[in-house]
């Protein structure tokens, strides 16, 4: 199934589902800005299934960044953890402000880095994931 079967105008055909689009990510991306810079091309449902195989894509990209995020923290010991290590890993980052916040930390050492870091990174322009 191509992106030409979704533009060829012929709504009596069912749309992809989902995980077609999921699978299909460069066709995803056509029909998501064909449904936003012209909308009376496809069909609702085409759109809504785009839509949602984005979102879906997007959340297990955050899943992934999540993962490889907390496996670094398992794997690092906070001593060794810099201001640009936390700059790297930003769910990390996160989770050390969190506890710091939440907690009185025997490791201040460890909660300035991050603090540092999140500073730094609201200079550059970058974000900081909070839950």
């Amino acid at each position: 199934m191509s992106l030409s079967f979704v533009l060829t105008g012929c709504f009596d055909r069912p749309s992809p589902d989902v995980d077609w689009y999921l699978e299909n990510p460069l066709d995803r991306s056509r029909v998501l800005w064909i449904c936003h810079h012209r909308p009376f091309r496809l069909t609702e449902q085409a759109c809504t299934n785009a839509r949602g195989a984005h979102l879906k894509a997007t959340e297990m990209a955050i899943a992934g960044l999540k993962e490889r995020d907390r496996d670094a923290a398992r794997r690092t010991p906070e001593s060794q953890r810099t201001v640009d290590w936390y700059k790297q890993h930003k769910y990390a980052l996160r989770d050390k402000l969190e506890e710091c916040r939440d907690e009185n930390r025997e490791n201040q050492l460890s909660c300035l880095r991050a603090a540092q870091a999140s500073r730094r990174l609201f200079v550059e322009g970058d974000v900081v994931y909070y839950r």
